[in-house]
């Protein structure tokens, strides 16, 4: 005889049933995906693991090489960490003439009185136009055999020996975010501006801009005249009442020449060497262009 109950109790049992089945098959399912999950935070782990170990290579090998194209012509430049014994900075500028000096030597002197803590300074006096980077003499001369020395040598052709006036005395820190050093810098001008409007973007624009792929500003010609120490507030205030009282020399001076000009650090530390450090400054003869032309 058909009994409803014994119908209710087989569905309620193929309803367990199923429900065990489904609840089974979830629990195989979350446990793939777990499985899967872990293979996939592996591999991510894995990968970032590898990508930790491909730069602590190259930091090891000291080894950031930027390959410059110019004409079919290459320059590889190695300047992250590594051996630094043939080192330098390297700008291209002018040195002051002997016979201009004496004025800017007097400001440093009297700066010099105010007992700055850790002051530095480069010698001789020199301009700066452009900054090349801390790289070994023969990069440095395959970066003007091949790219700078032709711009050189048409400035040479093109302007003669320019006289300067000075213009201002600059005080600055030596990036746009960095307070604990600050620059005494007198600024000046050539009677036409050549320097700040023609010579300058024309180095920049043809060669480091080719070399770096990055653009520059122009900053005004200067001389930087001391580097201050001045991590304290204290001491930055000392230095900007100091440079407030800074007369600038009445007699101007000529530039005559551009040159490539090496900076050794004075003293040597680990790591790479701040322009700002105090530096022996040399020009290199090879790479010396006197102005004789006819503006």
């Amino acid at each position: 005889m058909f009994n409803p109950f014994n119908l209710k109790k087989e569905n309620s049992e193929v309803r367990n049933n199923q429900q065990r089945l489904n609840e089974k098959k979830e629990n195989e399912e979350r446990k793939n995906n777990g499985v899967e999950e872990r293979k996939n935070e592996e591999r991510k782990n894995n990968g970032v693991e590898e990508r930790k170990n491909e730069e602590r290579k190259n930091e090891e090998e000291g080894i950031n090489s930027k390959v410059i194209k110019k004409q079919n012509l290459v320059v590889n430049i190695n300047k992250i960490r590594g051996n630094f014994s043939d080192k330098h900075h390297y700008f291209i500028g002018s040195i002051i003439n002997r016979n201009d000096v004496k004025p800017l030597l007097d400001i440093q002197r009297n700066i010099k009185n105010n007992e700055f803590n850790n002051m530095r300074w480069s010698v001789p006096l020199h301009t700066r136009y452009i900054y090349l980077g801390y790289i070994d003499s023969s990069v440095a001369a395959e970066m003007m055999n091949k790219i700078f020395h032709p711009l050189c040598l048409a400035i040479a052709e093109k302007f003669s020996k320019l006289h300067c006036d000075y213009d201002n005395i600059k005080y600055r820190s030596k990036q746009p975010k960095d307070s604990g050093v600050k620059i005494i810098s007198a600024e000046y001008k050539d009677k036409q501006n050549i320097l700040n409007n023609i010579i300058i973007p024309y180095l920049k624009k043809e060669g480091l801009k080719k070399i770096y792929d990055v653009e520059s500003k122009v900053e005004k010609p200067h001389i930087d005249l001391l580097y201050l120490n001045c991590a304290d507030i204290i001491y930055r205030q000392i230095g900007l009442e100091t440079s407030k009282k800074i007369k600038l020399p009445s007699k101007g001076f000529d530039i005559d020449h551009i040159c490539l000009i090496k900076g050794t650090p004075y003293i040597k530390k680990f790591g790479i060497p701040s322009k700002y450090d105090r530096l022996n400054i040399e020009t290199v003869k090879e790479f010396y262009y006197p102005l004789h032309g006819e503006n």
